[in-house]
């Protein structure tokens, strides 16, 4: 049997086994609508970038944003390609 046979045949018969009840559907969304509420909007920023600027208050409290070696640049990213070309330079003066 086909599984939305079984759900469907389920159903018709009234077998309450694969279907959620209302109380835990309300109950459900009790936790969730608080959350949903509570949207912030997007922020954008360039890609290949850390994030937005807005980004930096999230750590404001701990010390702030260090930012990354450029070993941590994301493959492809301008960052990557920047730190790359930046160790060839150094390479090439025999640093």
């Amino acid at each position: 049997m086909a599984p939305y046979e079984r759900l469907l045949g389920d159903a018709m018969n009234g077998d309450p086994e694969l279907f959620a009840r209302q109380d835990g559907i309300e109950a459900a969304w009790r936790v969730v609508e608080p959350v949903l509420g509570d949207v912030v909007g997007l922020q954008s920023y360039e890609p290949g970038s850390w994030g937005p600027a807005g980004a930096e208050r999230l750590g404001a409290g701990i010390g702030g944003w260090r930012p990354p070696s450029s070993g941590d640049a994301i493959p492809g990213s301008p960052l990557a390609d920047q730190s790359s070309s930046s160790r060839q330079n150094a390479s090439s003066r025999g640093f």
